[in-house]
């Protein structure tokens, strides 16, 4: 291209369009960009100013009013194009901003408030008030207490949170065989909902899917068999316990899990890294697949490997956990 006649003068110059658009700039974290075009009215420059910053990037106290953006500079004849995928981010994060608010007016003090008094059956420890606040608010999360501080009962917590502030109604479980049951026992030891186990063969399996309970209870080996089923049943919150059953992202049951689509999910593991980082990877990517952004780049960031390709040692792994937004229950309790 640089050959041709006028080529390297066009290459340097760039794509320049005549229309504006707004589109996510990928990376690390998403940024919603705003980019003028060649033919861009100076009064939607001005405009912009407002919600954008002097790189183009969307202020942060604007996510929540982009629409009165995009119905002023509608009013303006000019070609501005905002992709699908950019409204499907502004909206994630204004329902997260609506659920706070939500839960914080039905919980005004925090792990002190009154509605804690009876959300369960049984009382919750401060750091397990604390934990189940975290989850609900956040929507979509990993919990990763140590064994036995009770991240069962915290789970169970945040979605009579979820129930309470958005109406909740169909939770999936997901956890190993040998832990079906438990989770039975332990949905209606401390809640007043109702859960069957999901099990059985084929037929047995349907008609489960299609009675009225509030929890389903499934193991991860039929979930790739189930996906169907379980897409129409079109689960509102998913509760993935033990989630290093996924840490293999290679594996048909990473795979199929990662498919599955709601809107809330609470991921419960007490090792989200084992042995090497791509597993935390994995367990984050079906929390939010961009959060440690695309796994070449996230492992080539943190890991030194030898000529042949083996790790040899890790940096900046301190840079992981400002990324990822966590709670320690140990400290808190």
């Amino acid at each position: 291209l640089r050959r041709k006649r006028g080529g390297a003068k066009i290459l340097a110059q760039g794509f320049s369009p005549a229309y504006s658009e707004i589109y996510i700039r990928y990376g690390a974290k998403r940024q919603v960009v705003f980019r003028a075009g060649k033919k861009c009215p100076q009064s939607i420059e001005k405009l912009s100013g407002k919600y954008f910053d002097k790189g183009g990037i969307l202020l942060p106290q604007a996510y929540l009013k982009f629409e009165n953006f995009l119905k002023a500079a509608s009013a303006i004849e000019h070609d501005l194009r905002c992709y699908d995928d950019t409204l499907a981010f502004i909206a994630e994060i204004r329902d997260r901003h609506i659920l706070a608010k939500r839960i914080n007016k039905l919980f005004p003090d925090g792990i002190k408030s009154k509605a804690f008094s009876n959300l369960l059956k049984v009382s919750l420890y401060s750091y397990q008030r604390q934990g189940a606040l975290f989850t609900a608010k956040a929507g979509r999360s990993l919990l990763a207490d140590d064994m036995g501080l009770g991240k069962t009962i915290q789970a169970i917590a945040a979605v009579e949170i979820l129930t309470k502030a958005v109406g909740a109604e169909r939770i999936l479980v997901i956890c190993p065989t040998s832990l079906k049951h438990q989770w039975k026992q332990e949905i209606e030891k401390f809640s007043s909902r109702n859960a069957i186990v999901v099990e059985g063969l084929l037929a047995q399996r349907t008609m489960r899917y299609a009675s009225d309970s509030f929890y389903k209870i499934m193991n991860y080996d039929v979930v790739f068999r189930d996906y169907d089923l379980i897409r129409r049943w079109n689960p509102d919150v998913i509760i993935l316990d033990e989630a290093q059953r996924i840490k293999n992202w290679k594996t048909r049951t990473a795979k199929s899990v990662k498919k599955l689509e709601s809107k809330y999910t609470i991921v419960l593991t007490g090792t989200p890294l084992e042995n090497r980082l791509e597993e935390l990877h994995s367990i984050v990517e079906f929390v939010d697949r961009f959060r440690l952004g695309p796994m070449f780049n996230f492992l080539a960031q943190h890991q030194h490997v030898d000529e042949h390709g083996k790790v040899v040692g890790y940096r900046d792994l301190s840079k992981i956990s400002k990324t990822l937004t966590y709670s320690s229950s140990k400290k808190q309790k």
